[in-house]
């Protein structure tokens, strides 16, 4: 039974904003998990609104510049021909589907290509206004970076360790929030009409947002995680329009891949930081290239877009080879033994279950090498059985005379008698007609 989702909904509106990560899962850039919890969200925004007219979803002119930024990176990347970067997943994915520059800037044409085409995700435009600064000039009333500083909201995140390195993080985090603020421009009562939010997993947003000073009486906040809006529009789903959806995102096993899929991301981002600081103090490039080389290999198993100047001296990947050759045997040892997936945080329980993964990967190719060779071995099966019966056949022939010897004896001897009256009948035949 169809349903009018203009009388369900009540011409409710909201414009969901997707930031960098979110369009990474969409585009599978950060692996087959997250990919699969933008599925499940996507596939509920299409059962709400199957037109797409009332649940739009966009992305800002920031977050395209912060994608921009990241091809960049990965062209300079490949121009240096060089491994030195900050293990990402969404990077170390693209080096790997991209050979050259211009394999990236074909990559980069397709991503917003797909985005737009299959998922109707586009950048966002209001009305003739192009960019941020002209939003402010229209609406800065609403503009949250003029009423808060930087020392403001790091006071509002007490409980987070201050230091410089997260000053960047906030001063993004309240510009992007001020984007949706000024998109919004109310209070709005439910989350289905609150004209606009930003979905983004990165934590100090979302505390920004959440944080009782920046609410300010609002009971829907500017922005929220993936799995938030993902829950809500399941509710909605459930209850309001009567359908059942059956979400992998929502199994509890998945949670608990995800969560250990984090833990390693955070501790290789530690481990890459520590090898960081040990190059700059002891210049030890061997060192560093089995370091890289490790990180890399972990980050797979599933560059931070600012740092590609980062080395004073850039490793080539000639010399990343090298090590690779010399790590051979150590290598093959880790891929078969399963790399270590706790090593860092000492988890016992997620080293086996990496191990458990691997093994099961290797369980299924190895069925599916069984599966695609079957024709062939059934054909040598076959050719080899019929020669083995014809080089037999001599040797049950012989079996078969020895066994019935008496039998075959007098069946000769009665042939014999029949051929014998045979011959005789048609030379008396002969010698009548003659006569």
């Amino acid at each position: 039974m169809r349903y009018d989702i203009k009388k369900v909904k009540n011409n409710n509106k909201i414009t969901l904003f997707l930031d960098t990560e979110i369009l990474f899962h969409a585009m599978k850039y950060n692996g087959e998990m997250y990919k699969q919890k933008f599925d499940d969200f996507y596939k509920l925004v299409c059962k709400y609104d199957e037109n797409r007219l009332l649940m739009p979803l966009f992305y800002s002119e920031m977050v395209e510049d912060e994608i921009r930024k990241f091809f960049n990176t990965a062209k300079q990347i490949k121009e240096r021909n060089t491994a030195s970067y900050k293990p990402t997943a969404a990077m170390v994915h693209l080096m790997e589907i991209c050979e050259s520059v211009s394999e990236i800037e074909t990559e980069e044409s397709n991503f917003f290509y797909q985005l737009k085409k299959q998922l109707k995700i586009q950048r966002y435009q209001e009305n003739s206004i192009e960019n941020y600064e002209d939003m402010l000039e229209k609406h800065q009333e609403y503009n949250l970076e003029s009423m808060y500083s930087l020392n403001n909201i790091k006071q509002m995140l007490s409980d987070i360790n201050k230091n410089k390195d997260i000053d960047e993080e906030i001063a993004e985090s309240i510009k992007a929030l001020s984007y949706i603020n000024m998109i919004r421009q109310s209070k709005p009562q439910n989350l289905f009409n609150s004209k606009a939010m930003l979905i983004t997993n990165t934590n100090i947003t979302n505390r920004i947002a959440w944080h009782e000073d920046i609410m300010e009486g609002k009971i829907i906040p500017l922005s929220s995680h993936l799995d938030f809006i993902t829950a809500r529009l399941w509710e909605f789903i459930e209850t309001s329009l009567g359908k059942t959806e059956k979400l992998i995102s929502f199994n509890p096993i998945f949670h608990l891949q995800i969560a250990l899929k984090e833990i390693l991301q955070e501790n290789l981002s530690k481990q890459y930081i520590r090898a960081e600081e040990n190059y700059k103090k002891d210049r030890d490039k061997d060192r560093f290239c089995r370091e890289i080389l490790d990180i890399q290999n972990k980050m797979k198993l599933e560059p931070n877009t600012e740092n590609a100047d980062f080395f004073e001296i850039i490793l080539s990947s000639d010399e990343i080879e090298e090590q690779r050759k010399l790590q051979t045997i150590e290598s093959e040892k880790k891929y078969q033994e399963g790399i270590e997936y706790g090593k860092f945080q000492g988890k016992k329980e997620a080293e086996e279950e990496f191990q458990y993964k691997l093994e099961e990967i290797e369980r299924k190719n190895k069925r599916k090498q069984k599966k695609d060779n079957y024709p062939k071995r059934l054909k040598q099966y076959k050719k080899k059985k019929c020669k083995k019966n014809i080089k037999n056949i001599p040797k049950l022939l012989l079996v078969f005379i020895k066994k019935y010897k008496t039998a075959i004896t007098v069946i000769a001897s009665i042939i014999s008698f029949i051929s014998a009256l045979i011959t005789i009948l048609i030379f008396l035949k002969g010698y009548f007609n003659a006569n």
